[in-house]
C-alpha cells in the first residue's frame, strides 16, 4: 500500500467491499463486505515476492460490515463495527505446529443493540445489577457468589433457573 503500485488481486466473491483495513505492522489486512463477512488476509513473502492470501472468514454478523480498526498496541487484535450496531473485538491466533500454518479467531468482547456479550471472561465487583441479571450471570458461570448479596430476596435454594426461562432461551 505504501508504494502506490498495483499489487496482488484478491478474489472473495461478488459481495461489495465496504471497508478495508491494514494492520499497523503491515502483516494483516481485513476486508468487510456487504454479505456480513470479514475476510482476514495474511502477508506471506516468498523470495522477492510478497503475496496476500485469505486465511480466515468471519461470519455471523446480522448486517454488512461498516468499519474495521486494528489495535495499535496488541498486534493481533482488531475491532469490527457492523450496520447492525454491534461492535466486536477479535484476536487472531496462529498455529505453526508441525508445518501447519492454521489461523483461528477468537471473539474477545461484543456489544449488540442494548446487550453485552463476552467470551472467556469472568466478572468481579459488578454493582447496580438487578436480581434477575445477577441470577442470569451466575447461571452462565460469568460470576461467583459475590454478586448475590444478603437481602436481595434470593432463595438460598435457587438453582439458577426459573419458570418460563425456556421460552426466552434462558435454560
Amino acid at each position: 500500500p505504501q508504494s502506490g503500485e498495483p499489487g496482488y488481486n484478491l478474489d472473495f466473491g461478488s459481495a461489495a467491499v465496504r471497508c478495508i483495513s491494514y494492520s499497523p505492522w503491515n502483516d494483516w489486512m481485513a476486508f468487510g463486505d456487504e454479505d456480513s463477512r470479514v475476510h482476514l488476509c495474511s502477508r506471506q513473502s516468498s523470495g522477492m515476492e510478497t503475496l496476500w492470501s485469505i486465511v480466515f472468514v468471519l461470519e455471523g454478523f446480522l448486517d454488512w460490515i461498516r468499519d474495521i480498526a486494528w489495535n495499535p498496541v496488541v498486534q493481533h487484535e482488531f475491532v469490527t463495527g457492523c450496520q447492525d450496531r454491534s461492535v466486536r473485538v477479535w484476536r487472531i491466533l496462529e498455529s505453526k505446529d508441525d508445518g501447519d500454518d492454521s489461523v483461528s479467531v477468537d471473539l474477545v468482547w461484543a456489544s449488540n443493540i442494548g446487550m453485552l456479550g463476552a467470551s472467556g471472561m469472568r466478572l468481579d465487583g459488578v454493582v447496580g445489577l438487578d436480581i434477575n441479571n445477577r441470577r442470569l450471570l451466575k447461571q452462565r458461570g460469568a460470576v461467583g457468589d459475590s454478586l448475590i448479596f444478603e437481602g436481595d430476596g434470593v432463595d438460598p435454594g435457587f438453582d439458577g433457573t426459573w419458570e418460563g426461562a425456556e421460552e426466552v432461551g434462558l435454560e
